[in-house]
């Protein structure tokens, strides 16, 4: 996102130039763009350097809840430094079989921490002794994506 007052200047190219170099460090064969329908002026910048829209998606997301009565104490705990290991574990077993997730190691967790505002250990509960943790994962690190077709450019690479 860049600042209302600053568009128009180059910068977001500038920095998806960026992540594209990124990538193409990284050996990454796919780049995937995420952008609301209403982001006339991100779909148009991002036509313009190439992308091609493949597939329009919906989300259904419903927020619900549900009072709870709590029938025996349990130990739920803000994560510690020396939880890391434990916690990278379970994350890299759960979504290991996602499309585009990538393993964490633990130094990639804790620098993946801190790229996220306002965020960090403290913000992860685990339960009793890390038999289950819950915390704000960048979607983007481990959304489970499907593959239907390939145009025939992606074909051909």
């Amino acid at each position: 996102m860049v600042d209302p007052q600053h568009r128009r200047k180059g910068i977001a190219t500038q920095l998806q130039k960026r992540v594209e170099c990124l990538a193409l460090q990284k050996n990454v064969d796919l780049l995937h763009l995420n952008v609301t329908e209403e982001n006339v002026p991100s779909m148009n910048l991002f036509s313009e350097m190439g992308f091609k829209l493949t597939k329009d998606c919906t989300v259904f997301s419903l927020t619900v809840y549900k009072k709870q009565k709590l029938v025996e104490e349990v130990t739920v705990r803000s994560m510690e430094q020396t939880d890391i290991e434990k916690v990278v574990s379970m994350i890299n077993d759960m979504y290991h079989d996602y499309d585009f997730f990538r393993p964490f190691q633990s130094e990639d967790f804790v620098e993946h921490l801190k790229r996220m505002p306002f965020y960090d250990l403290c913000n992860i509960l685990v339960f009793e002794d890390i038999k289950a943790c819950l915390g704000y994962w960048d979607y983007n690190k481990v959304m489970k994506f499907t593959v239907q077709k390939f145009n025939w450019r992606m074909r051909i690479l």
